[in-house]
C-alpha cells in the first residue's frame, strides 16, 4: 500500500514480480484508471500510524547508531515499549 506519489508502471510491476499485490491508487491525471481495494487502501493510516509513534523516538528519527544491528535492536525495544503502552 502507498499513496499515488508511488503508482508508476514500473513501481507495480516491481510489486507484482515480488509476489505482491499492488494497493496504490492512480494520479487523475492518468487516462487509463485501474481499480483498488478501497477497504485495504483505508487501514494503510494504521501502518503510517505506528512509523510516527515510533519516529517519536529521537534516537530512531535521527539514526544515532552507526552499526545496523545496534540500530535494528533499538528498534526491537522501542516497538516492544509501543506493545506494552
Amino acid at each position: 500500500m502507498a499513496d499515488k506519489a508511488y503508482c508508476s508502471r514500473k513501481f507495480l510491476k516491481l510489486i507484482e514480480n515480488k509476489g505482491g499485490k499492488p494497493c496504490i491508487p492512480c494520479k487523475k491525471s492518468y487516462k487509463v484508471q485501474w481499480e483498488i481495494d478501497i477497504e485495504q487502501y483505508k487501514k494503510r493510516n494504521v501502518v503510517e500510524r505506528f512509523f510516527q509513534r515510533l519516529k517519536e523516538n529521537h534516537r530512531i528519527a535521527m539514526r544515532f547508531d552507526k552499526l545496523a544491528t545496534r540500530f535494528l535492536a533499538f528498534v526491537h525495544f522501542a516497538c516492544i515499549l509501543l506493545w506494552l503502552k
